[in-house]
């Protein structure tokens, strides 16, 4: 009874999101019809662009949430590409030589780019099994990434996380765990 509960449950979750997956790609549909047809003045492509990014970011975490809802198989046939596809364009429009500086300056664009980049090293970590043909690509993005979080003149505390966990994820992802397995079982106790 209780299995059968929680499925029910998971099967009702999962049609909530697929639900929210449509209404935000009908939002995203919308917003860029109309930004299409705005002048193309400064402060309303930066409107544009900021509606892009949290456009993206949202579509990016709802598929992201159907992995607790499927087994990986099934997760990586149906939603993985789409999560990948929408990771990479946060990050390419981040990094795009095309995207003024102040653009970026927004605590929360930051924030979600260094969610998609973490998002993609996770995956790597995770899955062995496709890792190998994506790594290389990820690794660079994410270099990408942290060089460009890095040319912030003022202090954007997401900004400065994502550098230290991005780069931490990076070792970790190109096999440098027993640098810190030995960090953590060689560190001086407190007591020393």
């Amino acid at each position: 009874l209780h299995k059968e509960y929680r499925r029910q449950r998971q099967m009702c979750i999962r049609d909530r999101l697929k639900e929210t997956d449509l209404q935000i790609r009908l939002l995203q549909v919308d917003t860029e019809h109309y930004f299409q047809s705005a002048p193309k003045e400064s402060h309303i492509q930066y409107m544009a662009f900021l509606t892009d990014m949290i456009v993206l970011h949202e579509l990016l975490e709802v598929n992201r949430r159907m992995s607790a809802l499927m087994s990986s198989v099934q997760w990586k046939q149906t939603c993985f590409h789409e999560c990948y596809t929408l990771a990479c364009r946060q990050i390419s429009m981040f990094c795009s030589s095309q995207t003024p500086s102040h653009f970026r300056k927004p605590y929360f664009v930051s924030e979600y780019v260094v969610s998609a980049v973490i998002f993609l090293l996770v995956d790597l970590l995770l899955d062995t099994s496709s890792g190998r043909k994506y790594k290389c690509e990820v690794l660079r993005k994410a270099d990408t990434v942290i060089a460009q979080l890095k040319t912030y003149k003022i202090v954007i505390r997401p900004a400065i996380r994502g550098i230290y966990v991005i780069q931490r994820l990076c070792d970790l992802v190109k096999g440098k765990r027993q640098v810190y397995d030995r960090l953590l079982y060689t560190s001086p106790s407190p007591r020393d």
